[in-house]
């Protein structure tokens, strides 16, 4: 893939943006979700449950593989390791440069979100999963942030979570809570469920940044 780099500014530019865009990536799968959960049909229940179980699913999926890495072996990504001669198409070239590139949190996260999509609406997942790979995974695979067996295995991963989440009996108790909070208080629900939805389509950006600063200031406490 790196004998296309260079070959277009506009092209690399456009790869670089996309690949880099949180809200441009995640919106149109989580925009999915959001209108799934108010449809009203016969299946309306079943599908906010699952709409919940999506949402805990790719958390969790994301959080496994934070952990994961930190047993691995350190993976230089493909823009770090001398021996490629990588053509970076632009941007900043000391990106990640202190994470792992193995698994891929990214593909973990977005098919965590697209396979409990899925689950839940062959139609939208089925679209979810293509664009995730495209917008979310090849990019990165392009700049030369990821192989594409960290891809691989972050998708297993994320696919893998959704899957489990989805047995009937770990649906519904995921579900249990957060539904008995919507039907007794709706207004405390609809604020939390904001606010998740928020982070998932920032890719929890923000959130990472605040425990990121908080982990800062408690080393120099120390």
């Amino acid at each position: 893939m790196s004998g296309l780099h260079g070959r277009s500014l506009l092209f690399d530019k456009s790869i670089h943006f996309l690949a880099n865009s949180t809200f441009v990536r995640a919106a149109p799968i989580t925009l999915m979700l959001v209108w799934l959960w108010f449809r009203v049909d016969s299946r309306t229940i079943g599908t906010r449950e699952s709409a919940i179980a999506t949402a805990f699913c790719t958390v969790v999926a994301l959080v496994f593989v934070k952990v994961l890495r930190s047993f691995l072996p350190f993976r230089l990504r493909p823009l770090h390791n001398p021996d490629l001669l990588f053509v970076f198409p632009g941007g900043d070239s000391h990106a990640l440069f202190e994470w792992s590139s193995f698994p891929s949190d990214t593909a973990t996260f977005f098919f965590a979100l697209s396979t409990g999509l899925f689950l839940s609406s062959r139609l939208l997942g089925s679209i979810a999963i293509i664009y995730s790979f495209c917008a979310a995974c090849l990019t990165r695979i392009y700049l030369g942030y990821h192989y594409p067996s960290d891809i691989l295995a972050g998708m297993i991963i994320g696919i893998m979570a959704a899957i489990i989440a989805f047995q009937s009996d770990i649906k519904g108790s995921l579900a249990y809570l957060p539904m008995k909070l919507l039907r007794h208080h709706p207004q405390t629900f609809y604020v939390c469920f904001f606010l998740v939805f928020l982070e998932l389509t920032n890719v929890f950006e923000d959130l990472r940044s605040i425990l990121a600063g908080l982990h800062y200031l408690t080393l120099l406490a120390n």
